[in-house]
């Protein structure tokens, strides 16, 4: 009986594996798709004009955050939470554009994200000691 329950587990769980590819790779596929599509938007504007809109976004995204921290920061209201969401997209919509347009911007980058995040979990270590003596 345990060994039916168990075979019956491990042919779900091989099902659920050869699903998760599968989306995996249509979600691999999309984005590809995506990052064309910015290349493209990048290609067609260039670098002036999309630096003027991220500026123009980034602003968005503070205000954004400002009216939802100000007025709902319990969830409750889908359209402040929606408006942060889609200046959040927005911004990150340009930066990609950004990192697609030159290796090296999209290199150091990343580079830069990860000594920042380093630097910052050291931070938070000292944090806690401090709190702990």
């Amino acid at each position: 009986m345990i060994e039916r329950v168990c075979q019956t587990e491990i042919r779900e769980l091989k099902e659920e594996n050869k699903r998760l590819k599968l989306e995996n790779e249509q979600l691999k596929k999309g984005k590809g798709d995506v990052k064309k599509q910015q290349k493209q938007i990048f290609n067609h504007y260039g670098l002036d004009l999309q630096l003027d809109q991220l500026v123009e976004e980034c602003s968005e995204v503070i205000q954004a955050a400002c009216k939802y921290k100000r007025r709902c920061r319990d969830l409750n209201n889908p359209r402040i939470l929606g408006s942060l969401i889609e200046e959040i997209a927005d911004v990150k919509n340009l930066i990609e554009q950004l990192e697609l347009s030159d290796v090296y911007i999209a290199r150091r980058v990343e580079e830069l994200k990860e000594s920042k995040v380093k630097r910052q979990i050291k931070r938070i270590e000292k944090e806690k000691e401090i709190v702990i003596q």
